[in-house]
């Protein structure tokens, strides 16, 4: 029987399901960089840095492709609101998200100073932000 992951423990404990991110991004820096801090060689972050060096993703069309013709095999790890977007517009519903995140990072929207728009949108993300959104 094949064991759900839902959390990124579980799929740092696991070895059927690959995964892994595009080199030389963000996350992918971020998790050599906890790898290298922790000197254990079975801990959270040196399972997760295995698992993603072992994996060479060209870039994110590569990464989701990977997922989709895994059979439900492979995990791709990469920015929230991106993977949040391909799920709501998956035709399929075939692409799932953990919960939880592992390397949190702001966004943010350049707006010409002095625009009418501007105080508008400030207000419109903190609203968001205080929503929890």
């Amino acid at each position: 029987m094949e064991k759900s992951i839902s959390s990124f423990q579980d799929l740092a404990d696991q070895t059927e399901m690959g995964f892994g991110t595009v080199g030389n991004t963000s996350i992918y820096d971020y998790l050599k960089f906890k790898s290298e801090l922790d000197n254990e060689l079975n801990s959270f972050w040196s399972k997760l840095w295995k698992g993603v060096n072992a994996s060479q993703i060209a870039d994110a069309n590569d990464g989701f492709r990977r997922v989709t013709d895994s059979g439900r095999k492979f995990a791709f790890l990469w920015d929230v609101p991106i993977i949040e977007y391909k799920i709501l517009n998956d035709p399929d519903c075939s692409l799932t998200t953990v919960q939880s995140s592992i390397f949190e990072k702001g966004y943010g929207i350049a707006v010409r100073r002095g625009h009418p728009i501007r105080d508008f949108m400030s207000m419109e993300i903190l609203e968001l932000q205080d929503k929890g959104d």
